[in-house]
């Protein structure tokens, strides 16, 4: 995978080597910057469970030289097949166990879906906001309400006076695209009109 990475990185078509052979300095330096991407993807995924900060220390082209821990000590291992265009190989991330001891309780399944959950509330609901920010809507203030004889109606001219069902102290109803959602007074705002919301309804009927 290194070599086709290196080869792809450079404007071939990502083929390996039909032989293994060591990286060269160049090779090892664009390597460097492939895994620094993954580095931070790494802490990304660990962001819900624990705050991590990744960086390299050392580059070994042999597993068995990688000495982090003693040879018999317990370890997670988390193995990837990753394709990439004709070529397919392995990532495997090692974990040892003392370095997740601390944390092991904030492993299990139901704290990382609830700590998943939590964390994409919140981006959605920072997401819908900023989406619907910018969208334009119809408000419709309705005055007062009242029911007419159809003779009456007919009759009707300028100047009339026709009587709601509300009296000028109680707030007028305010429908975004024909749903209820607030009560409010009718007013003026400098020389626009305007109305002072004073009841929220999370439903249609339903106070908040």
């Amino acid at each position: 995978l290194a070599f086709a990475f290196v080869e792809r990185m450079f404007g071939g078509t990502g083929k390996t080597l039909a032989t293994e052979c060591e990286l060269t300095g160049i090779e090892r330096e664009v390597m460097a910057r492939i895994i620094s991407k993954l580095y931070s993807d790494l802490e990304l995924a660990w962001e819900n469970i624990v705050p991590i900060k990744a960086k390299q220390i050392s580059f070994e082209t042999s597993p068995q030289f990688v000495q982090i821990v003693p040879p018999g000590e317990t370890v997670i291992v988390a193995s990837l097949q990753i394709n990439f265009f004709k070529v397919s190989g392995s990532l495997s991330v090692c974990y040892p166990y003392v370095s997740l001891e601390g944390i092991m309780h904030k492993l299990s399944a139901q704290n990382w879906i609830d700590a998943t959950k939590k964390k994409d509330a919140v981006i959605d609901r920072s997401l819908n906001l900023e989406n619907l920010g910018n969208v334009e809507t119809n408000l419709t203030a309705i005055l007062g309400r009242t029911s007419l004889k159809l003779k009456d109606f007919l009759r009707a001219k300028p100047g009339d006076t026709i009587q709601l069902n509300r009296k000028i102290s109680e707030p007028m109803e305010l429908l975004v695209e024909g749903l209820k959602k607030f009560d409010a007074h009718p007013g003026l705002s400098g020389k626009k009109k305007a109305c002072q919301v004073v009841t929220v309804f999370e439903e249609p009927g339903k106070e908040h």
